[in-house]
């Protein structure tokens, strides 16, 4: 628990002086007298106190929390003091303590996503603690930040369950709309298509409204479920309410293809290139889906065309690479495979690739 927030906060600018850390207490303590009344003055020196040893800064934030028996700050300080000290109970009864009482509060250090993950098991139980302690009062809101929170250490089954919990207790039906399709992107996140699909659904009902809500249903879930005719009635559902054609089609066609019928996804997107000739999009899908069945000059074709239009699509010179290598167009996939470094030069994928072509045609040469 002990991390970011208290050593940022030694670091500021104020540190003791040699004289004050002759004698602590006193110059300290004459500053907080002058300020009676401030929290944050009080926890302010008790961090500084640091610099001394922690059970000097207890004194001071101790005195915070009195002052302000409901402030998050000081509760969230004394409990990383509180754990540096060896004291886990009265730490951890802290932590559970100051997320209840502002559980939506993006100033606590431990819930941000780079420290949420090195929190313990014992830390983790105690956040849930103070989150469920929050609901009670805050209900919907406490429940988004808790789902947030789930989402942020990666138990994303545990947190598509607080976002049906805060759909609940939503304000508005588009609210309702918002927290169940963030649901549904968890339990995708989860691999529990089954439930994906069963609160997206619920999703369309709260806001039909919500055009996203309809490709994630059919990209996300009925797709990898394999269940075509769902899909087709999604797709159906989702031109009824006003969503948008162009991208709804190309979802169906993902759709088809996550199903495995590879024969409907190329039909579809066939047509959607020919509605559609200027998106690079379809142009990549086609190609890729050509790929699949081993299509090499089709393929090449759809990513040389898709490149025409977006030239840094560093996926699509990667494939067209891998096409014309099946190919024995070497020549073409290397300056492919090349290019695809250049465009995603953080790819650790393109630049292996790119190394182990090369390897090849030097080992080629060498053979001949």
């Amino acid at each position: 628990m002990v991390g970011s927030m208290l050593v940022l906060a030694i670091t500021q600018p104020g540190r003791l002086t040699s004289q004050e850390v002759k004698n602590p207490p006193l110059v300290l303590l004459q500053q907080a007298d002058a300020l009676p009344t401030s929290s944050d003055l009080r926890i302010t020196l008790g961090v500084r106190a640091l610099e001394i040893s922690p059970i000097a800064s207890i004194p001071f934030l101790e005195a915070a929390l009195a002052v302000d028996p409901n402030g998050w700050r000081a509760k969230d300080a004394l409990a990383a003091v509180l754990a540096i000290t060896g004291d886990d109970v009265q730490a951890l009864d802290l932590l559970e303590a100051s997320i209840a009482s502002a559980p939506r509060n993006s100033g606590h250090f431990y819930l941000s996503p780079d420290a949420s993950q090195w929190l313990s098991e014992e830390e983790q139980s105690a956040v849930e603690r103070g989150f469920s302690r929050a609901i009670q009062t805050e209900g919907y809101w406490a429940a988004v930040a808790l789902a947030r929170y789930r989402r942020s250490v990666n138990q994303f089954e545990e947190s598509a369950e607080a976002w049906q919990y805060a759909a609940k207790h939503a304000g508005t039906r588009r609210e309702e709309g918002r927290c169940l399709r963030a649901a549904g992107s968890d339990y995708i996140r989860a691999d529990k298509l089954d439930a994906a699909r069963s609160v997206l659904k619920e999703a369309v009902l709260a806001d039909p409204t919500a055009h996203s809500t309809y490709t994630m249903l059919l990209t996300g879930a009925e797709g990898r479920l394999g269940d075509i005719n769902d899909a087709r009635t999604t797709h159906a559902a989702g031109i009824a309410n006003g969503a948008d054609l162009k991208e709804l089609d190309l979802a169906l066609a993902q759709a088809f293809r996550l199903a495995g019928r590879l024969e409907l996804e190329r039909e579809a997107l066939t047509r959607w290139v020919a509605a559609h000739p200027h998106d690079s999009r379809g142009h990549y899908s086609l190609g890729i889906s050509y790929y699949s069945v081993r299509d090499w000059s089709r393929a090449a074709e759809s990513f040389r065309s898709a490149l025409s239009l977006d030239s840094t699509m560093a996926a699509c010179w990667y494939n067209l690479g891998r096409a014309e290598e099946r190919r024995y167009r070497f020549v073409q996939a290397l300056e492919a495979y090349e290019r695809a470094v250049l465009e995603g030069p953080r790819n650790a994928t393109y630049s292996r690739n790119f190394d182990r072509f090369v390897a090849k045609i030097v080992r080629s040469a060498g053979e001949r």
